[in-house]
């Protein structure tokens, strides 16, 4: 759990009520308990197996990265919930008994859409699709195990990670599956999922804390034997890994994985790789390309092999299909209780285009003065947060709505008050730290002696993030004021921003230390 040290004497004003009134931000997530009325899920999967006379035919799907892109947007190539389900429901017309979807994970983080439902409005959208299977990503893992528990219980899919390892038990995590075997005619897919174990890091240390992540290519070549054994007999074993193609390329050397195919995640890119001969394939993220590998089965020697032309669909849109019905029935209901209330609050406008850094930069300066009101006996020393991964989507010059904040502002990062030395604080300060925006307001204070203690404010997930600040010393105050929302305040109150305002952040130099 979190050591929350929180000073006595200093009140944190609450931005926000759940009426809205006075003009305050209406700020509200997913009851835990919440169940929309649900269409029949239909077992699509039921129909003719692909096959001829001497080969059985399989046709694997994947996605991952995600990040709740619930929206269509033609131009950005994201089919959204509503025509991904389209998408996939033609392309299981070719192969209706032997199509599978797939995710490598980072499916419900990322957009106001599916953060206000809590992944919900995905995972029963994935549902609708029939998805055989979802892996764990790290974004998985931002609203506490918890959320990954209640979303389990409404996919009719089972979630995997072979190599997430509960402490208490020194076994696979009570709510995931190392792998999954799914049954079609006369043949037995195995599905083993992994997540990086390289990628703890980018996932709050306060989530995982009770949790290990085991070497992902010991693991699944485990997995792999066992799924080829007797107990189970699979003919074909695919492996969807929470992880970049290109890592796992070099982890893996040489070693004989026991895998078919492989589905790779995390780095947002379109990958058609191989990995010692095995087809490696990744999709770019919010859906804006799509991996598919057909494998064959010879069916006297069980020999399997990927048939000519696997690789990625980059233009999903480029057909224009039918949103399903089912899935926006769901939507609009989550829409009308809990969605269209929190994004359309009208906040101001932008008298240009805030990209990604002008954003950044915003933000820094905004973390830095809300904390001064806030904690006004305590004196920080600087602000920072990350660019790139912490900042997602530019804002369009315009209105300003609270749903543009959250497409780029859309992780719950807390604010809090970190300790460190003069030294260690200087060196941040001096570009030490790549991909971070700074906020400085030094030389009001004077000069920094080497050994002694100042503070400076980030993000919690930035303050134990070994590229960060994991190292720089104790987290003294767990604000409880999320970035977002502050940035939404901020830009209310304001009523407008000016984006040239924001080209660089407002810096003071350090003066020389002590």
């Amino acid at each position: 759990m979190k050591k929350k040290i929180i000073c006595s004497l200093i009140l944190i004003p609450m931005l926000a009520s759940c009426g809205g009134n006075n003009g305050e931000l209406v700020i509200k997530v997913v009851e835990p308990d919440y169940t929309p009325t649900l269409p029949e899920f239909k077992k699509k999967d039921a129909g003719t197996l692909l096959e001829d006379e001497n080969y059985a035919y399989f046709d694997f799907y994947e996605i991952s990265d995600f990040h709740g892109a619930v929206s269509y947007d033609k131009d950005e190539k994201r089919l959204g919930l509503e025509r991904l389900s389209s998408y996939f429901d033609k392309k299981r017309e070719l192969n209706p008994g032997g199509t599978f979807l797939l995710s490598s994970g980072d499916m419900w983080q990322g957009s106001a859409d599916s953060n206000i439902t809590r992944g919900n409005l995905v995972t029963y959208s994935m549902d609708v699709m029939n998805f055989a299977a979802m892996t764990l990503g790290n974004h998985e893992f931002d609203w506490t195990v918890e959320w990954i528990k209640n979303n389990k219980q409404r996919a009719t899919f089972p979630l995997l990670a072979a190599n997430l390892i509960d402490k208490a038990t020194n076994k696979v995590a009570d709510f995931v599956q190392p792998s999954t075997v799914i049954t079609r005619g006369d043949y037995k897919i195995g599905v083993i999922g992994t997540i990086g174990d390289n990628i703890k890091s980018s996932i709050i240390a306060s989530a995982v804390e009770n949790y290990d992540f085991a070497n992902e290519v010991e693991t699944v070549v485990a997995e792999a034997a066992k799924l080829r054994g007797e107990e189970y007999k699979c003919d074909i074993v695919v492996w969807t890994s929470h992880n970049d193609v290109e890592h796992l390329k070099n982890v893996t050397g040489s070693t004989d994985l026991g895998v078919d195919l492989i589905f790779g995640g995390h780095s947002h890119e379109t990958i058609v790789s191989d990995i010692n001969g095995i087809p490696a394939l990744e999709s770019k993220d919010y859906g804006r390309s799509i991996p598919h590998c057909q494998l064959k089965l010879n069916k006297s020697t069980k020999e399997v092999s990927p048939v000519e032309g696997f690789g990625c669909d980059e233009n999903p849109t480029a057909v224009e299909y039918e949103a399903d019905a089912d899935i926006t029935g769901i939507l609009n209901q989550y829409n009308e209780k809990y969605i269209t209330p929190v994004k359309e609050q009208k906040l101001g406008s932008a008298n240009g285009d805030l990209k990604i850094e002008n954003l950044a930069n915003y933000a820094v300066e905004t973390m830095f003065n809300r904390i001064k009101t806030a904690y006004p006996d305590l004196v920080c020393r600087a602000a920072f947060t990350n660019i790139n991964g912490g900042v997602r989507n530019d804002i369009k010059s315009g209105e300003i709505k609270y749903g543009n904040v959250y497409e780029s502002f859309p992780f719950d990062n807390e604010l809090v008050i970190m300790e460190t030395t003069g030294r260690k604080l200087q060196n941040y300060a001096a570009g030490n730290v790549s991909n971070a925006a700074l906020y400085q307001d030094i030389y009001k204070y004077g000069a920094l002696n080497s050994t002694d203690k100042y503070l400076f404010i980030t993000t919690d997930y930035l303050a134990t993030n070994t590229q960060f600040f994991a190292n720089a010393g104790e987290v003294k105050v767990y604000t409880k004021l999320i970035l977002r929302d502050i940035i939404a305040e901020a830009i209310k109150k304001a009523g407008s921003v000016k984006a040239d305002d924001y080209k660089t952040t407002a810096k003071v130099e350090f003066q020389k230390i002590k």
